[in-house]
Formats: structure tokens, C-alpha cells, sequence
């Protein structure tokens, strides 16, 4: 008895992983889907471009897409760095004057 309530646990604990998991799944593509339509309304010359390009030659597209993509994340990055150390530039300096200040 002890064993089957422990499965019956275990299986209702998967399902509701599962469904949860499923959940946020949809959430995300909901949103992804809600940009890709925003985007084709908003630049229909873009999007036509895009599918010409797909059509014509779909795998060379969607690797040069994926480079960019890459090439604009490690440019986000940079920046996100640099402008950390911009900060911590300024910090240094305000505490190097502030000990020159009580000298």
C-alpha cells in the first residue's frame, strides 16, 4: 500500500513537473511569436527580404543569421565589460581623491 502511494507521488509529482515545464515552453514561444508578428507589421520589406533570402537558400541564410547573431551577442558583452570597468574606473578614481583629499 505504502509503495503504491509512494508511485501514485512520484507520478503525480512527474505530471505536474511536466505541465509546469510545458507552461513556461508556451509562455516563451507565445512571446517569440508575438515578436516575429510585431516585427513583419512593422517592417514588411524586412520580412519580404528575409523570405526571399529563406526561400532562395535557406541553410547559408540561417548560418549567416546565427553568426550575426553570435557576433552582436559578444558586441553586447564587450560593452556590458567595458562599461563595468568604466564604473569601476570611476569609483577608483573618487576613492583616490577622497584619500588625497584627507592627507
Amino acid at each position: 500500500m505504502i509503495i503504491g502511494l509512494v508511485v501514485c507521488f512520484i507520478i503525480t509529482a512527474g505530471s505536474v513537473g511536466t505541465a509546469l515545464y510545458f507552461y513556461h515552453q508556451n509562455d516563451h514561444l507565445n512571446r517569440e511569436a508575438y515578436n516575429f508578428w510585431l516585427f513583419r507589421a512593422l517592417y514588411p520589406d524586412v520580412a519580404k527580404a528575409i523570405d526571399t533570402k529563406l526561400e532562395e537558400d535557406p541553410k547559408g541564410f540561417i548560418e549567416k543569421a546565427e553568426k550575426a547573431m553570435v557576433k552582436q551577442q559578444a558586441i553586447i558583452a564587450a560593452e556590458a565589460v567595458a562599461a563595468q570597468a568604466e564604473k569601476d574606473h570611476k569609483e577608483a578614481k573618487r576613492k583616490l581623491e577622497k584619500v588625497k583629499a584627507n592627507k
